[in-house]
């Protein structure tokens, strides 16, 4: 079986040229068409030194391309010398080795499906044990989570329960401190009833020992203006030269005693009622103050009282909080329990799912190995079959390049010459028949 020859193709260079007039040429004036003229000389310039430049390469490149040619060329002279060589053994490997070689890149092609898809399954195994371990961690984390629930209810409750305690232990103490008082308060009251009519008569005993001491001065008094009247009536009964006129006297001095009296009177009188006053207000304070103190005393007790009725309320509330407490517990308890059998159950499912992926990994891996050492083998007869042309390749890639289209103006008056450059490609085509692969590079110049 022979294989095609090899050929090269070469593209010439075709140069086409135009004529473009400048618009408005005769209106510019002698300084811009000499700017003009100034600016496509040097372009023009420019451009031939960038054209003489490409030359230079594509002489080069030409030079390369007819070298890889002569190349080319020896290596067809020893192709076709081997092909002349062949023989009946030759065709015959030939033909006994084309069909396994065909076999040969047909299950590459399944091991690389085989392999795409084992890899495949092996993500969404590992993906399903992630979210299987992470539902195992939320389960533990919602189980901590219970347990430290469970844990403060306990401790919760033991504080209740110390509080109960210890409210118990203070309403003892509260009755017995209410039924201490109520007996002081009884006591106090005898006392003050008895400090109240002790007082009384203290108050009756200073008046009258006040009305004896103001009538006892008043005789004083009385006596005194008596005496004192008798010794100057004896002053004048010792001179003789005075005449007593025993009516008059007697007259003036009824009357004076009985002015006097009723100013005594009356002075005691309204001493007396100042006293009166005075104890009666006195009185009344002191009523005030006894009636202040004794609703002093009542609002206290109303308020012991009513601390000691507000006991049982708040002990029933207690109760029904711990009662609360009591069933919350026991519905955690429930609920921990259900989780437990429900964790025990995911734990024996994600133990089962995760030894039966764990088989499937090792298994898929197995005939990873054996897939990855199939195509280790087939790739390597791949690489040596592929060798000169990636060869071969690599040289033209290396020298090939892309040439910029190139324009070149020309100065002609009045008229500016604009001259366009066609690319010139070059194509060369290697082919071996005996691997049944070929290569091309086109190269744009």
């Amino acid at each position: 079986m022979t294989s095609p020859p090899r050929y090269t193709t070469v593209r010439h260079t075709v140069l086409e040229q135009d004529m473009r007039a400048l618009p408005n040429s005769a209106a510019l004036s002698e300084d811009g068409r000499f700017l003009v003229i100034n600016t496509i000389r040097g372009q023009h310039e420019y451009e031939k030194e960038e054209l003489s430049k490409l030359n230079n390469r594509f002489m080069t490149y030409i030079g390369r391309v007819k070298q890889l040619e002569s190349i080319n060329k020896h290596v067809q002279v020893q192709l076709d010398e081997l092909r002349r060589l062949w023989g009946l053994d030759s065709t015959r490997s030939r033909h006994e080795y084309d069909p396994l070689l065909d076999k040969a890149r047909q299950t590459m092609e399944m091991a690389v499906i085989s392999k795409i898809q084992s890899e495949i399954q092996m993500r969404r195994s590992e993906f399903d044990m992630f979210n299987h371990k992470r539902l195992y961690g939320d389960i533990q984390q919602w189980r901590n989570a219970d347990q430290a629930k469970m844990n403060l209810l306990e401790s919760t409750l033991k504080e209740n329960q110390a509080e109960i305690e210890h409210l118990r232990v203070v309403l003892t103490e509260s009755k017995t401190d209410i039924d201490k008082y109520r007996a002081d308060i009884k006591q106090l009251q005898a006392e003050f009833l008895r400090l109240l009519d002790e007082l009384d008569l203290q108050t009756t005993a200073r008046v009258r020992i006040e009305n004896e001491k103001q009538t006892i001065e008043e005789q004083i008094r009385f006596l005194s203006l008596v005496h004192e009247q008798e010794i100057n009536e004896l002053n004048l009964l010792a001179s003789g030269s005075i005449t007593i006129d025993s009516t008059t006297f007697y007259k003036q001095e009824l009357e004076r005693c009985i002015r006097e009296i009723r100013q005594d009177f009356e002075h005691l009188s309204q001493v007396q009622r100042q006293e009166l006053q005075e104890y009666y207000r006195m009185k009344a304070e002191e009523l005030v103050q006894q009636a202040q103190r004794h609703k002093q005393t009542q609002m206290e007790s109303s308020y012991e009282v009513r601390d000691v009725s507000m006991l049982p309320q708040g002990i029933m509330e207690s109760k029904q909080v711990l009662t609360n407490l009591q069933s919350e517990y026991n519905a955690q308890l429930t609920t921990m329990s259900e989780l437990e059998a429900k964790l025990e159950t995911l734990r024996r499912e994600n133990g089962y799912a995760i030894d039966q992926h764990d088989r499937q990994i090792i298994d898929l891996r197995g005939r990873l190995q054996l897939l990855l050492a199939a195509y280790d083998e087939i790739v390597t007869n791949k690489s040596t079959l592929e060798f000169e042309i990636n060869t071969y390749r690599r040289l033209l890639d290396s020298q090939s390049e892309h040439i910029k289209h190139v324009r070149i103006v020309e100065v002609q008056a009045p008229v500016v010459e604009q001259t366009e450059t066609s690319s010139s490609v070059y194509t060369t085509t290697f082919q071996r028949s005996a691997k049944g692969k070929h290569s091309s590079c086109m190269n744009d110049v």
